[in-house]
């Protein structure tokens, strides 16, 4: 949810000469520095147009923003007007208390919800008989070039290596002792950059892709 606040505060900052690029940049530092500083064991790091020097200069400074990370906190107050959260705010420091916030109103349940919800359940369920029945279909046009093309022009790359983006950052960061890869792909470039997050940080390193044999 991007408020009134944030978005006028974007506004001012692209003005400056670098468009806002370096204000953006510190602010997501600054998410990586609370990240850390409220114990998370990996930190998620990506979007349109971003490289590896953006990622490593993020994680740089997120770690000189973590020993006073929670001085930070009230920069990033874009709370929106009269919006529900579902914890209450704690006061001294800006982050959410453990007491659930008092329901003001019920929450609508309009039909699309419900049918959203079956659609999900159905698709994404190995037990449900639609991802059975679609399962052969998948294999069978992971088997035939001519359909494998239908889902490998760049568009569909595109969605895909976000899929494989989401399952090797993200899930992986779900566990404690776990490690992910952030990998920035450059289409005439034989170098592949890795970004690899430990629990103690990330460190950036450069290996060469297979297709440069």
């Amino acid at each position: 949810m991007v408020t009134d606040k944030l978005l006028a505060k974007l506004d001012e900052e692209r003005k400056e000469q670098d468009k806002g690029k370096g204000a953006r940049l510190d602010r997501a530092a600054k998410m990586y520095a609370f990240a850390k500083g409220m114990g998370y064991h990996g930190a998620h790091i990506g979007g349109h147009g971003i490289t590896c020097d953006m990622v490593e200069y993020i994680i740089d400074k997120g770690e000189e923003f973590a020993s006073n990370w929670e001085e930070l906190v009230a920069e990033f107050d874009f709370t929106q007007k009269d919006g529900f959260y579902l914890f209450q705010k704690d006061e001294k420091n800006g982050l959410n208390t453990a007491t659930l916030a008092a329901k003001t109103s019920k929450p609508a349940n309009p039909p699309i919800y419900g049918f959203s919800r079956l659609v999900h359940k159905s698709l994404f369920n190995p037990h449900s008989f639609v991802f059975k029945g679609l399962t052969p279909l998948a294999k069978a046009i992971d088997k035939g070039p001519a359909c494998a093309a239908l889902f490998t022009s760049s568009n569909m790359s595109t969605r895909l290596s976000f899929t494989i983006a989401w399952i090797a950052v993200i899930a992986p960061c779900l566990t404690p002792l776990s490690s992910a890869r952030c990998h920035n792909a450059r289409r005439d470039s034989a170098m592949a950059p890795v970004a690899a997050v430990t629990k103690v940080g990330v460190k950036s390193t450069q290996r060469k892709s297979n297709a440069s044999g």
